[in-house]
């Protein structure tokens, strides 16, 4: 199926409803929209405690509760269902690292916005503002860049051309290519309701660069950004500036969605005015990394218990060197004297006795 009829992973609705009913109408709220792709729903009773001030646009638009009411009568009377165009939205730029971590760019930035985490919702996504610098357009070779790229077979349809990665870096939609080793592709086939590898698809040393694919709903999947460390968001001595759960919401009935406003957060002192780009035209970019929350508790408890296996290792190692200096405090005298005994044989031996 093309990627027109489907979400990213990660997207930026031009439109947002809001409404008191339950999760349930959500298809006859979608179906009232012409293009149902780029909203996102949000219902009260999944979102207790939101300021609607903290996340929404001041001036709803009634036009998708007034063609509720028409269709369905009585059941949309007198309900809270708004909607609210959100403007312009940014361009998003992001990389699955693991299935627990997501780096995530965020491109001109003007205004207020949603940035939605196709995910089931749990408190424990968390979504940390980054102080890395993104690299300029002008930094990269884009001609040298476009030689080590490579369409990989099963992915034209998605895949970004070159001319596409052209228009990406020029227009600074895309803020890193990767060079480094070579790398490779599993495709997976089903077999009797199994998948299995059907053929590996290598890179040649001169195509490291890793994919890139078309700008879909204006997101656009970078696997060339980078990975960082695994204790990123773990050591970072405040330089990571965490959103608040107040703006941590849930969209369309299960999914994660953070209101973001960067006039606010980049000129925020607590988050730091370095973590943010401005661009000559009034908007912003910056890096988002989304994590999921237990897995920092993973990597705390396991450094722990590598720190707790590395002292008792150091403490065996000291107890062993003491126990080898006892003994050979013990053996050195004793090989010693036995050499001592060697080297002047006793009277009773050699039948000498001194007269």
């Amino acid at each position: 199926m093309s990627k027109e009829y489907y979400l990213p992973h990660f997207y930026a609705p031009s439109k947002v409803i809001k409404s008191n009913k339950d999760q349930g109408f959500l298809p006859d709220i979608l179906s009232m929209d012409e293009n149902p792709l780029l909203l996102a729903v949000y219902f009260d009773n999944q979102n207790i405690g939101k300021e609607k001030s903290s996340f929404l646009p001041d001036e709803p638009n009634n036009m998708v509760r007034k063609a509720l009411e028409l269709s369905f009568g009585k059941e949309f009377e007198g309900s809270e269902l708004y909607e609210y165009n959100m403007g312009d939205t940014p361009v998003i730029e992001y990389k699955k690292i693991n299935p627990t971590k997501y780096r995530v760019r965020i491109h001109e930035a003007r205004g207020l916005f949603h940035l939605v985490f196709s995910e089931s919702f749990r408190t424990d996504w968390k979504a940390y503002l980054t102080p890395n610098a993104l690299m300029a357009k002008n930094d990269i070779n884009i001609d040298e860049a476009l030689k080590r790229y490579k369409i990989l077979n099963n992915r034209i349809s998605d895949q970004a051309t070159g001319d596409d990665v052209r228009s990406y870096l020029n227009k600074g939609w895309i803020t890193s290519l990767s060079a480094g080793a070579e790398k490779e592709k599993i495709y997976t086939k089903w077999v009797n309701y199994r998948q299995e590898v059907d053929y590996v698809e290598k890179y040649s040393n001169e195509a490291l660069v890793d994919f890139i694919s078309k700008n879909n709903h204006g997101t656009i999947q970078n696997d060339n950004l980078p990975d960082g460390d695994v204790f990123e968001t773990l050591f970072s001595f405040n330089q990571l500036y965490e959103l608040t759960e107040e703006t941590h919401l849930k969209a369309n009935g299960y999914s994660n969605a953070w209101a973001i406003n960067p006039g606010i957060l980049c000129n925020s002192k607590s988050s730091g005015n370095t973590s943010c780009l401005a661009n000559p035209d009034g908007t912003f970019d910056f890096e988002i990394i989304v994590e999921y929350y237990p897995q920092r508790l993973y990597y705390i408890t396991l450094t722990i218990s590598l720190t707790v296996v590395f002292i008792r290792i150091a403490q065996w190692l000291a107890t062993l060197e003491g126990m080898l200096t006892t003994l050979a405090g013990w053996l050195i005298p004793q090989l010693r004297n036995r050499k001592a005994k060697t080297l002047v044989p006793d009277e009773e031996e050699t039948g000498y006795t001194g007269v």
